[in-house]
């Protein structure tokens, strides 16, 4: 008696049956990823909703003096950040420390021309989309390093833009200013904004060489997909 199309059943429906488990893992993490996501911007925005608006109307000046929209963002204050960050894609916002507000002008429109740049050139868009994807495909290291690489180029270009709206004679001003802005946790230095290293960035300021408004590092990333 002939029992092996039997054992092939059997092997078939074994591999359909771990098949199914793996995909019933992939699809639940990536389901939890994306809710933890969305749970973590939402209260985020909750959290932004109660900081008071800035009024100082030096920083308004500064926004307009720039040949910025005043009603670009809004400014917001925040006595917990220790460092100016931007928030939010169809009412985008920029946080700017309470301890900061006390700067002068020149250091003021360091802040509000890096943040105003990420902005204008939706990177909090890009920062979410990019986010989204990593939830389906964080199984690939590839794509987790290339997000890194995309955020630290989204900075550099805002940097980029600082220079060439200022003049490259800030360079070293500028360079001087984000040092300045080091939060020191032991002897990790930490960026002017989103809290990563900040030695990469001052180099590429030092030199500075104009590069596209469109993240080379974007088009991989969202080419790979």
């Amino acid at each position: 008696y002939d029992m092996s199309k039997y054992l092939v059943g059997e092997s078939s429906t074994g591999s359909i049956n771990q098949m199914s488990w793996l995909l019933s893992i992939y699809y639940g993490i990536s389901i939890v990823s994306l809710i933890i996501n969305i749970l973590i911007y939402r209260a985020t925005s909750s959290k932004m909703s109660r900081y008071p608006k800035a009024d100082d109307l030096n920083i308004k000046d500064c926004i307009m003096k720039n040949g910025y929209a005043p009603d670009l963002c809004e400014v917001l204050i925040s006595d917990g950040m220790l460092s100016p960050a931007t928030f939010g894609i169809l009412k985008p916002k920029i946080i700017i420390p309470r301890n900061l507000l006390s700067e002068d002008d020149k250091k003021m429109n360091y802040i509000l021309i890096h943040e105003v740049t990420h902005i204008r050139r939706r990177h909090n868009l890009i920062s979410v989309i990019a986010k989204g994807i990593l939830c389906f495909y964080w199984f690939n290291p590839f794509l987790w390093l290339l997000y890194k690489l995309l955020d630290d180029d989204m900075e550099m270009s805002a940097d980029e833009e600082v220079i060439s709206r200022l003049g490259e004679n800030e360079k070293k001003n500028y360079a001087a200013y984000l040092l300045s802005m080091f939060d020191i946790t032991g002897s990790t230095l930490k960026q002017f904004s989103g809290g990563k290293s900040i030695m990469k960035r001052i180099k590429r300021i030092n030199f500075y060489k104009s590069i596209s408004k469109v993240s080379n590092f974007t088009v991989v990333f969202i080419g790979l997909l």
